[in-house]
């Protein structure tokens, strides 16, 4: 995958996991071998937080909060999409979802799975046990009836757009860690990082403090004024360092008090 990511329909399909499959346990009797059939279709397909265990990327998040303005780009729709009817149909109860699901996962059941946002999240493979009907595709890998289509489409998770907002350059992203990546930067121009805008990044060009600027209300964005420029961004929210010392002050307050009592 390198810096690019994948998606599993199993997640297009918000809640259609093991975890709600369980929940319906009380309500609906299943036999072993209807639980183990559900199990094995889950597994096959990459269940949630499985890409984990494997540092393998999606655009989900792992059962985590997610920004209100990230989940938001996802409802687009009023109708649910093609995908979530068949699964409704199937299991009704998943689509019985209370509000607080909604802050610990991207809900897809409101977006079409070829809405572009998905180019621009650097979807390049899809994992699916059925034809998603998308025409700018690959089967690049088949194992009975789950199969991995390369997205032809993606674009980068860097870009540089010029005028008119045209892409002129895509950087190679190096990012050793979650919380830092950089990339050299040869064309000057708007650089559009596609991860999510958040309070807490930094950024540096050449090494001087640059203003990340939100780019379409959830992506991240730094003018790049120079030819061949090095761009760094560095995540070091206020909030863990502010709690850090909070941290450390009461631990040398209580520290002195049982010095003052003891003696």
């Amino acid at each position: 995958l390198g810096t690019d990511r994948f998606l599993s329909s199993s997640e297009t399909v918000p809640y259609s996991g093991l975890n709600d499959f369980y929940g319906t346990l009380d309500r609906k009797p299943l036999t072993k071998t209807a639980i183990g059939e559900q199990l094995a279709d889950q597994i096959k397909l990459l269940p949630p937080n499985f890409g984990a265990a494997y540092d393998l990327p999606t655009v989900n998040g792992y059962t985590s909060f997610v920004m209100k303005k990230y989940n938001e780009r996802f409802q687009v729709n009023s109708e649910l999409n093609p995908i979530f009817k068949q699964i409704l149909e199937f299991n009704p109860l998943i689509g019985q979802r209370g509000s607080d699901l909604a802050l610990s996962k991207i809900d897809f059941a409101k977006i079409d799975i070829h809405d572009p946002i998905f180019n621009q999240l650097a979807v390049k493979y899809w994992v699916a046990d059925r034809d998603l009907g998308l025409s700018e595709s690959s089967l690049v890998f088949c194992d009975g009836d789950v199969g991995i289509y390369r997205n032809d489409q993606v674009i980068p998770r860097a870009v540089v757009l010029g005028d008119q907002q045209k892409i002129i350059e895509m950087p190679t992203l190096v990012q050793p860690n979650p919380n830092q990546l950089s990339l050299e930067v040869r064309s000057p121009g708007k650089l559009v990082i596609h991860d999510t805008f958040y309070t807490g990044w930094q950024a540096t060009v050449n090494d001087q403090p640059a203003e990340i600027e939100a780019y379409e209300n959830i992506f991240r964005s730094v003018e790049v004024t120079e030819a061949n420029s090095r761009v760094e961004f560095n995540f070091r929210p206020r909030s863990f360092y502010l709690g850090a010392w909070i941290s450390f002050i009461s631990l040398v307050l209580v520290l002195i008090y049982e010095k003052v009592h003891h003696s």
